[in-house]
């Protein structure tokens, strides 16, 4: 565009539209940035003005059966809590319970020499848990742990079909406290 195009860039759009402009068409008349602009802009309202259709049911379920369900991904609230509350270190012991949607989950948190452990237990045989993205085993009651060598590394999430609970990491859930059931 040239330096007096910008003048006429509203014009063009009107031109586009159907409405007339001596002026501009002269302009765009003169101008091939100009001329181009305009048959862009006519080729978009004209497929804004083309009749849509309804795409058939079954190409809308195949296409649907090809994607992945994402997760819906929700973070935990801390509903009780064994510290002191107020505390200004952080335990070496502590008990919480966690709401994770429409299920409580009770999980221990115990410094170990230079390390932190974390035991909890999943709602359900239908949970899953991770830590960093990678699958923890379970016993048959769904009793997990593993070890992290500092408190800012407790982070973990738990799974149920799609959804994602990430728990923070255990100074994040104590500096929230504890939040009131739904």
């Amino acid at each position: 565009m040239k330096k007096d195009c910008f003048q006429f860039e509203t014009r063009i759009a009107d031109l586009a539209e159907g409405r007339h402009d001596e002026a501009a068409l002269a302009h765009v008349g003169s101008c091939s940035d100009c001329a181009e602009h305009l048959r862009q802009l006519q080729i978009i309202l004209a497929a804004a003005h083309e009749p849509w259709a309804a795409a058939p049911v079954e190409l809308v379920a195949t296409v649907k059966g090809l994607m992945t369900p994402q997760p819906r991904t929700v973070f935990a609230r801390l509903l009780r809590t064994s510290a002191l509350a107020g505390a200004r270190a952080i335990p070496d012991d502590v008990q919480v319970v966690l709401d994770v949607e429409e299920a409580s989950m009770r999980v221990m948190y115990a410094r170990m020499d230079a390390q932190w452990e974390v035991m909890g237990k999943l709602p359900s045989s239908a949970w899953t848990v991770e830590l960093n993205a990678r699958p923890l085993s379970t016993d048959e009651d769904g009793r997990f742990s593993f070890a992290v060598p500092a408190v800012e590394a407790t982070r973990f999430a738990v799974l149920h079909n799609d959804l994602r609970v990430e728990v923070p990491p255990l100074q994040e859930l104590l500096s929230s406290g504890p939040s009131n059931p739904r």
